[in-house]
Formats: structure tokens, sequence, C-alpha cells
């Protein structure tokens, strides 16, 4: 009996060590994640991690801002720990252009070979048009295999999508409190995402001097905007994009006239301005989304809010 004790004291601090090895401290509140076994090494995943404080309600179609445990007084979450381990039953991801989805939505994933290291970051914007996609979709988004056969730390960011993330009207660009708003909420998210990494990402076993960005498609347009946005200087180091479109296809003029009976097509038909926009943030999603087709321009490939981010041109 003795010894058959001390086997299990031994194996329920062996499985303390390994818990321990996955909590992450962040200024938020803790993390934990999980270990996953790869043919090419072990990589500990956290998944699915809030990094921006909720775009709803009133913050609906106004840019992210990092979660703060000033503002929140104490930790950003209910739990005491965040449980990162796994994917939840139901995958968070940002509304897309169906209407399917949820708004808080801006959450990351990392993956990383040892906490302790300080391995190169590779920042993952997936494509999907801008209207459909999330940070980690089967078969497309960075892996924890591909985490370990490149031996660096993968980031995988959930960004606004379609009508939340890249569309405007008058009515959001005339907001008095967010001057000079074309509408650029995802590339806002994305750069929200990337003061996360830069603050955190050494706690994951990364190096915020090393930090490279990776967009595939609509992702990759993301890149293109990231590179020319003076809110994104500093944030970065290199970047990678793949199958952008080499141009943006209109500007916010287009855009501003394409989407003027968009406010009263979907039921919002105030007198001013303020209660018109009080009206479309307080819309139901899949309203707004069933709308938005007869106003989308050139398509897939329709970028007009391309041309600025918080009122600074990005031609």
């Amino acid at each position: 009996m003795k010894m058959n004790f001390g086997l299990f004291a031994t194996s329920l601090l062996l499985n303390f060590i390994n818990c321990e090895n996955f909590l992450v401290t962040l200024d938020c509140g803790t993390v934990n994640g999980t270990k996953t076994t790869t043919d090419y090494g072990d990589v500990l995943e956290f998944i699915q991690m809030p990094y921006g404080i909720p775009p709803v309600g009133d913050r609906r179609w106004t840019h992210s801002e990092l979660l703060d445990p000033i503002v929140s007084n104490g930790p950003c979450w209910d739990e005491n720990i965040y449980d990162a381990s796994s994917l939840r039953s139901t995958p968070i991801k940002c509304v897309q252009y169906s209407g399917s989805g949820q708004e808080d939505c801006l959450h990351l994933s990392v993956r990383t070979p040892k906490l302790s290291g300080n391995y190169p970051v590779l920042v993952w914007l997936h494509g999907g048009s801008l209207m459909l996609g999330w940070s980690d979709e089967e078969g497309y988004s960075p892996t924890a295999e591909f985490t370990a056969d490149l031996n660096v730390v993968t980031v995988n960011i959930n960004y606004r999508l379609d009508i939340m993330g890249f569309f405007s009207t008058p009515e959001i660009w005339d907001d008095t409190e967010n001057e000079g708003n074309y509408g650029n909420f995802g590339i806002g998210d994305a750069i929200t995402a990337l003061k996360w990494v830069k603050a955190n990402i050494a706690k994951f076993g990364g190096n915020p001097e090393s930090i490279t960005l990776l967009g595939e498609s609509s992702g990759a347009n993301l890149v293109l905007g990231l590179l020319i946005a003076d809110q994104a200087d500093g944030l970065f180091h290199r970047a990678i994009a793949l199958s952008a479109s080499p141009k943006w296809e209109s500007d916010y003029k287009y855009a501003y006239k394409l989407r003027s009976n968009f406010t009263k097509d979907v039921g919002c038909t105030q007198k001013t301005i303020p209660e018109r926009r009080t009206c479309l943030k307080s819309m139901d999603v899949k309203t707004l989304c069933s709308k938005t087709d007869h106003y989308r321009g050139y398509g897939f490939y329709d970028f007009p809010y391309g041309e600025g981010l918080k009122g600074e041109s990005m031609d």
C-alpha cells in the first residue's frame, strides 16, 4: 500500500507540474492551454483567447480596443482561469456574410513549441473575401504541426468581416465621435491584435522583435493595408502576402454613393443621423446581412473601405 500510495502521489505531482507548464499569466488574467504531439515535436496550444473589448452594442462599428484589466476592474473574463485548451463546441467566428457567427469575436490562438523560448512569430490573417472565414479553419489555417515544423510561434487572429468589419454608410461616416471613419474595422482589429501580440507574445515563448505577417487572398490584402497604415508602425517586422488583389477596386466616394440608401432599406428612417445610427446599432445582425448583397458594388473584391483607416488615407 505504501508503494502504491507513493506512485499515486508522484503521478499527482507530475500532473500538477504539467498543468503548471500550460498556464500563462497575462495582465488580463491567467489562461491555460494544452499540449499537442505532432510528428515534428510537441506544441502548446492556447485556442481562441480574447484580445479586444467585445465590439457589441454601442461599440458596433467603432475601432476595437485592447482588453484592459483596469477597465474590467480585475480579470478580463468571468472565469478565474480562461480555458484556452481546446475549441469550443461552437468555434468563435466573426459575423459572416450569411449572418452566422457572433459579434463578440475578437479572439486569437497562439501555438508555441515552448513557453521558455524566443521563437520568431508568425501572425496569420485568413482569407475569405473579407466576408467569411475564421482564425482556425481546419485544413487552411496554421496548426500545431505547422508550428512545430517551422519551429516558430504562430498566432491566428479573428477580425470583423463583411458588414461588421468592412462596410460603411453615410451614417457611420458622419459619426462626430469617430471622425474620418471609413469603415476599416477589420483592419483596425488586426492592429489591435498586433498590439496584443507585441505586449504578450514573450510570455508564450515568442520574440516580440521578430513578428512576420502572413495573409492569403483577402487576408493578404489586409497585410498590404497594414504595410501602409501608420497605426501599425512598429507592430511587425516582415510581411508575406499570398494571392492578394493588387489594387483597391474603388474609393470611399464611390462607397458613399453606393450605400446611401442602405439605412432606409433596412428600416432606419429616423429624421436625424444620430437617431439612424442608434437604429443601425440596435438592428438584428441577420436583418442587416440580408440586405448587403445589393450594396457590394464590384462583388467579392469591392474594397471601397480601403481608402482610409481612422481618418488617414490608404491610397
